[in-house]
């Protein structure tokens, strides 16, 4: 079939348990993919029927993908060996596998560790790649507004400083977390007070960030957030200089990955 040789001794079931997983997997709901694809794996073995190669390879991509811990790295590491073992050079499934260790080398994956007679038992053994700053891609998320001052603020939350800021937040909570994306949510405020100085008026401009409280991010905040937080207030300063009241507040969404 397709110029391929087929077993004739297959498993229902594992074909049935396969497509769920791989439904699961392209909405992102990765222990679901991982469960199912373990136990379609387990169907045909049960049946005494070959497992399929891209199977297997598809239960490590969905591992890789899922991985948020060094154990479950290690654990989606030997998922991919049983993949790369298992399946042609060449077989799509084995490609994106391949692909997605690649990614995993800053992780300090040791790829030597795939070509050994025998799977190893750890795969992480070599000294992780901290992340350069040039790598971390950096998003801000937040609306449009014609209200004083928020042109200026917001053109510096885009300026090279705040980025390169951020990325070293980044950097220091990759070291502590192994994490390839970090969040902060933040309140931006920005009021003027006004000041008689007899002959004229003054308006003293005021920036205040804060970090705002969500269902990931306690009220304590983050490190991360809390880096963020310091290195935005850093560099926006007190804000512009207008000549009337101002008093505005919004929200801000730093999101940082790899």
């Amino acid at each position: 079939m397709e110029q391929r040789c087929r077993p004739t001794n297959t498993s229902a079931t594992g074909e049935i348990l396969a497509a769920i997983a791989a439904t699961a997997a392209s909405q992102n709901q990765h222990a679901s993919a991982i469960r199912n694809y373990g136990a379609a794996i387990e169907a045909f073995r049960k049946r005494g029927a070959p497992v399929p190669a891209e199977l297997i390879c598809d239960l490590a991509s969905a591992s890789l993908t899922g991985a948020a811990t060094r154990e479950a790295r290690e654990l989606a590491a030997q998922h991919a060996d049983q993949c790369l073992r298992a399946a042609p050079n060449g077989l799509p499934n084995r490609t994106k596998v391949v692909q997605e260790l690649a990614a995993l080398h800053i992780e300090g994956l040791d790829p030597t560790h795939f070509d050994a007679p025998q799977p190893a038992s750890v795969f992480f053994t070599a000294e992780p790649d901290k992340p350069r700053a040039d790598a971390v891609e950096i998003e801000m998320d937040f609306p449009t507004r014609d209200v004083p001052g928020f042109a200026d603020l917001t053109a510096g939350l885009r300026a090279a400083s705040v980025r390169d800021s951020v990325s070293q937040c980044f950097i220091a909570d990759w070291e502590t977390r192994r994490q390839n994306r970090a969040e902060a949510n933040l309140g931006l405020k920005f009021t003027t007070r006004m000041r008689d100085m007899g002959d004229y008026d003054a308006f003293e401009p005021s920036v205040e960030v804060t970090l705002k409280a969500t269902a990931a991010e306690p009220a304590t905040g983050t490190p991360f957030g809390n880096c963020v937080m310091r290195g935005v207030q850093s560099a926006l300063g007190t804000g512009p200089k207008l000549n009337r009241v101002v008093a505005w507040e919004e929200n801000v969404r730093v999101i940082a990955h790899l």
